[in-house]
């Protein structure tokens, strides 16, 4: 039927000779028509349909208009006049034994307790409706009951069921050539794989939706997709990437009225904006998009909103604030049975008590929220908390805790996030996760069954019980020893990363070295040189020929001191070895590695080395290390900075003596840093500088060596005027 205009569908109805079936087709659109502009005639056209459709003795038209009247007084949060139509619907379909309409009701049922958050009901009524549907070889209803029942279990967190149901949907859509349902249904699938923190997956899926949705212009389709594709992609730390793919969800749903999405793609921007650093204008967002949550009531949007919220006034450290709004959307989700929701604000209370200096409270949520993760098995979640409890333990000085913490983080993100894995490699492990798994299914309900015959055998198995009891204890009481193992490995680990970092100075600094050997190497040439003219005009007597073997043998002396010095830096047997030692030797002795390189990109070196200083105690070699790691920072921002200025580029060292100790400062006139980013850089692996220019491993490792030697470092920084980097150590 044509889509007529209210002026034209309400001359249809003036004709006399129109019949009443036709006429309940033209009552129903002009019901419709009016929904969003004048409610009070759509609920008076709705009541006719109804009238008429009981004239007619039309089952399903008097079903579908009880669903109607159901719908309108949701739609305007009536829940209980709502649910009092659909309830009238579904006695009518029972009293006729009209399968087909009991199937339809028990559907919106099913509809109508998931919107309230019932969704112990919303399943019972899905399922009675997929029976019905099933039994009466409806396919396309069998197929959105099964949508529909994904999505509560997506929502329970329950990910296998959601995603079975989805896939089982698919197929039928698929038999029917139902392109929006296979778009739909996709999407949905998707979304699952997006929770399990398995983006590659995820990404190849809503790619798919977005094409099919394409071939048939299906608006919403093209939408939803390109939104997930952002997020994937958002995910994934590519967030121009990102904004482009919100920006053309956006301007695809263009002249579709859905303020839900309009909220959402604003949570989006929001996001992206706080990513950026930009927390002023992401905030402002967020309190548009939470708006219009309250307006629709949809408070799993409003949890999650509330959220962000708190995560961005985190990152502002507005401590307090961030955790009222943690609070809040803990409450909710603990209201709408969102387990991972309630597990994220679990997490973000503990952390931000860590924060607020509340310990006891802090380790309270991270426990808690650490066994709720576990049961969602959400990695993404998991590894956060990780990160939290290292840094936990980091404070409380708990070193054991915080390496077990390390070890759980680094695995865990290596699994999630490797770059190294190809994409076909990624497709074909997930490929066989889910055959092993299915496998594993089959073994274990075979095992159940084998299980359940050898129930009776379970009184002659005592021995071997009390046998693996005993083996258990042997195995605690040497617990102990396996941890302190693991810890020996993982120092061994540490120094291995500290020989790998001393060794690419090395390869930084063979430029350098090549020329301190070089000059001694030129003067050597020079006096052999003048010798054999000495020696030719027979003017080289014995004092003369001992002069100029004494200048011989002095640079020898010198190129051997540096080819020793380079040989006993780059041992990593010298790591353990401690003495007392001058710091202004180590200081000196890396200058002279470095100067000629850097004078080469123009980097002018200034010393002002206090000849008063005491010794201190600690690897003269580890702390020329530390040095050289400094230096190399410097360089790195004096180099980044000149990329868009012409300026004279300086590093300034000083070493100086204070009652409580020895001070050593290195000065630049570089690129700086940002405060955001101060608390950061002592983190393993943390580089605000290009891929492939930094391991993020440097001042990691130097702080690793100033706390041994019972020192401080302390950062002094403004973005684009430089930085001062002051190292304290104690006096003998």
């Amino acid at each position: 039927m044509k889509n007529l205009n209210i002026r034209e569908l309400k001359k249809k109805l003036s004709d006399k000779n129109l019949k009443n079936i036709d006429k309940l087709k033209f009552i129903d659109q002009l019901a419709k028509k009016y929904q969003k502009t004048n409610l009070e005639k759509c609920l008076s056209y709705f009541i006719q349909a109804l009238d008429l459709s009981k004239k007619i003795g039309d089952k399903g038209e008097i079903t579908q208009v009880y669903i109607n009247l159901g719908d309108f007084y949701l739609a305007q949060k009536e829940q209980q006049k709502a649910l009092g139509f659909y309830q009238k619907g579904w006695d009518y379909s029972k009293h006729n034994k009209f399968k087909k309409g009991i199937a339809y009701i028990e559907r919106k049922l099913g509809e109508f307790y998931y919107k309230t958050n019932n969704f112990e009901r919303a399943l019972n009524y899905y399922q009675s409706s997929l029976q019905k549907a099933k039994q009466i070889k409806n396919k396309r209803l069998t197929a959105d009951v099964l949508n529909n029942m994904g999505l509560v279990h997506a929502h329970l967190s329950n990910y296998q069921i959601a995603i079975t149901n989805y896939r089982n949907a698919l197929q039928i859509f698929k038999k029917l050539k139902n392109k929006q349902g296979i778009v739909y249904s996709l999407i949905n699938i998707g979304l699952i794989h997006q929770s399990k923190s398995e983006f590659d997956k995820a990404l190849e899926i809503f790619f798919k939706a977005l094409e099919k949705a394409e071939e048939i212009n299906d608006k919403i389709g093209i939408g939803n997709a390109l939104n997930n594709i952002g997020t994937i992609y958002q995910n994934l730390d590519d967030l121009e990437k990102a904004l482009v793919y919100f920006k053309k969800s956006l301007q695809a749903k263009k002249g579709i009225e859905d303020k839900i999405y309009t909220a959402k793609s604003f949570g989006n921007i929001a996001i992206i904006y706080t990513q950026l650093n930009k927390f002023e204008k992401g905030l402002q967002y967020y309190h548009r998009a939470l708006k219009i949550f309250k307006e629709k009531q949809d408070k799993n949007e409003i949890a999650t909103t509330l959220t962000n919220i708190a995560s961005t006034y985190s990152s502002l450290r507005q401590f307090e604030k961030a955790l009222e709004y943690s609070l809040k959307s803990q409450k909710i989700y603990k209201e709408i049975s969102n387990k991972y929701g309630f597990a994220l604000a679990t997490k973000n209370i503990g952390y931000l008590n860590f924060e607020l200096h509340n310990y006891r409270k802090a380790l309270y949520h991270l426990k808690k929220s650490l066994v709720l993760t576990k049961e969602i098995d959400s990695k993404k979640l998991l590894l956060m908390i990780y990160g939290n409890f290292w840094g936990y333990y980091n404070r409380k000085k708990n070193y054991k805790k915080e390496l077990e913490y390390y070890a759980f983080y680094f695995k865990l993100k290596d699994e999630i996030f490797n770059k190294q894995n190809a994409d076909k490699i990624a497709e074909l492990q997930t490929k066989y996760e889910t055959e092993r798994k299915e496998k594993e299914a089959e073994i274990f309900r075979l095992k159940n069954v084998e299980l359940r015959k050898k129930n009776k055998q379970i009184t002659q198995q005592k021995n071997q019980i009390q046998k693996a009891e005993k083996e258990l204890r042997e195995l605690n009481t040497n617990l102990e020893k396996r941890v302190e193992e693991e810890v020996r490995k993982r120092r061994e680990q540490e120094k291995k990363m500290i020989e790998q970092a001393r060794l690419a100075s090395l390869g930084e600094l063979s430029s350098g070295i090549a020329h301190e050997i070089n000059q001694p190497l030129h003067n050597i040439l020079f006096t052999i040189n003048n010798m054999n003219k000495a020696l030719d005009t027979e003017k080289a007597d014995r004092d003369y020929l001992k002069k100029k073997i004494d200048y011989i043998a002095k640079d020898i002396n010198r190129m051997k001191k540096i080819i020793d010095h380079v040989r006993i830096f780059s041992r990593s047997q010298n790591e353990d070895k401690k003495e007392n030692f001058d710091i202004n030797e180590s200081i000196q002795n890396a200058v002279n590695l470095i100067r000629k390189q850097y004078s080469e990109k123009e980097i002018e070196i200034f010393l002002e080395l206090s000849k008063k200083l005491q010794k201190v105690y600690g690897n003269p070699f580890k702390f020329e290390q530390v040095v050289l790691n400094l230096f190399s920072n410097a360089r790195d921002a004096l180099l980044e900075k000149a990329k868009t200025i012409k300026f004279r580029k300086k590093i300034l060292i000083k070493s100086y003596q204070e009652k409580s100790g020895i001070i050593l400062e290195v000065e630049d006139n570089g690129i700086g840093i940002l405060s955001e980013n101060k608390d950061k850089l002592f983190h393993p692996f943390y580089t605000t500088k290009e891929p492939g220019k930094g391991t993020g491993l440097g001042l990691s490792i130097s702080y690793g060596i100033i706390k041994e030697m019972g020192g401080t470092i302390y950062i002094q920084s403004k973005n684009a005027s430089g930085s001062i980097i002051q190292i304290s150590l104690p006096n003998l």
